[in-house]
């Protein structure tokens, strides 16, 4: 990887990252050894691949924190994708029909989902949404306004809804998103980061 250019927190030295990435690097290439197992149960193996999709996260967040390239972050995206629909497989697989859910089961997996749609968004990465949408269509389409939201930035069709699968703390988010100018964006972004803790403590 390449050489740190804007580290952003104090801690994240180059050898604190490398170390790091190469720990989450060696997790995620154990969890790819399970997968085609026979005597791995498929219940195990989606289990595996929500830790896989948690590791390429962690590994996005370490280097964004270690201040390497953005090349970095663009070039982790489609294994995380690929984990998602790594996971949804499986999913199907353990339940026997396509019917099994795809939601979000609580805050963390809706703000991991979030960041990785996001950064799809940021990074350029547009080829990559409608795998993410042919995921999570069928199960939250028209139910939550930020999904739908950063959705139609590259599909006109989404549905326009104020409903919210988690309110606390992303009813600020939503507001952010929203604002008319870029200035009330930034005024109601301050204010949603300074919110977010307390509002997940009354989660």
């Amino acid at each position: 990887m390449k050489e740190t250019i804007n580290r952003r927190q104090p801690f994240a030295t180059e050898e604190y990252a490398k170390e790091m990435i190469r720990l989450i690097e060696n997790s995620c290439q154990k969890i790819y050894s399970y997968f085609p197992s026979p005597a791995i149960h498929t219940n195990n193996k989606a289990i595996k691949a929500s830790s896989l999709i948690t590791n390429y996260c962690d590994m996005m967040l370490m280097i964004y924190t270690a201040g390497y390239r953005v090349e970095s972050l663009t070039s982790n995206l489609e294994p995380l994708v690929a984990a998602y629909e790594r996971k949804r497989e499986f999913d199907i697989l353990a339940y026997g029909s396509d019917e099994v859910c795809a939601g979000f089961g609580e805050n963390d997996d809706y703000e991991q989902f979030l960041q990785t749609l996001s950064l799809c968004i940021l990074l350029g990465r547009s080829e990559l949404i409608p795998r993410l949408s042919a995921i999570f269509d069928r199960d939250n389409k028209g139910q939550d306004a930020i999904y739908e939201t950063l959705l139609s930035f590259y599909d006109d069709s989404r549905v326009k809804t104020d409903a919210l699968l988690f309110k606390r703390p992303f009813a600020g988010l939503l507001k952010v998103i929203r604002a008319a100018t870029p200035k009330e964006a930034s005024k109601l972004l301050d204010k949603y980061c300074k919110d977010w803790y307390p509002a997940f403590k009354k989660a």
